[in-house]
């Protein structure tokens, strides 16, 4: 059993995965001590001594993620397309009815956008996210792509609007679909 939680660890850590399975502290800790373990949380390339590098705190913080939530970050790393830009009035009034939602929301929202409410180790800048938009009116919800980090914004023209389109969309949403 061990030696599967390993091989686990070692891939979510390859592929910059957070993998939300909230093992104790206790496990990372024997899993350090185990021989057969360091042989199983390698790199492709055959570094055997990656798991040497870290501390079972780090190596639990790698696998969960953690809780810094750095939201000026976010708003700075978004990337856009076609017409929106940091400028768009929709992507104006997307940052702050965003920055208006309590942490709890935001961390729905997080968990809506990328399929997770925790972050990568390397904190927020880690996270690129995309918006981009949406033809069809205003009456459409924001749909997310948790594979690419890409939110589906509407054109909206007023915020409260956008505030209750948003806030449904990321309320109602469970794991991949909607509830």
């Amino acid at each position: 059993m061990f030696a599967l939680i390993g091989m686990l660890c070692g891939l979510a850590i390859y592929n910059f995965q957070i993998v939300d399975l909230h093992f104790p502290l206790v496990l990372y800790k024997k899993l350090m001590d185990r021989e057969e373990l360091n042989r199983n949380i390698v790199s492709p390339s055959g570094n055997q001594e990656i798991l040497k590098l870290f501390q079972p705190e780090e190596l639990m913080a790698m696998m969960v993620g953690n809780e810094n939530y750095d939201w000026e970050e976010l708003e700075k790393g978004a990337s856009y397309k076609d017409e929106y830009s940091s400028s768009h009035p929709t992507i104006k009034m997307f940052w702050e009815v965003f920055h208006e939602l309590t942490v709890e929301e935001k961390k729905k929202f997080l968990l809506f956008l990328t399929g997770c409410d925790r972050i990568p180790i390397l904190g927020m800048k880690s996270i690129k996210m995309y918006i981009q938009p949406v033809r069809g009116g205003e009456h459409y919800l924001p749909v997310a792509h948790t594979c690419f980090n890409l939110l589906d914004l509407p054109v909206y023209t007023d915020k409260q609007r956008l505030q209750d389109k948003l806030t449904l969309a990321v309320t109602c949403t469970k794991g991949f679909g909607l509830a």
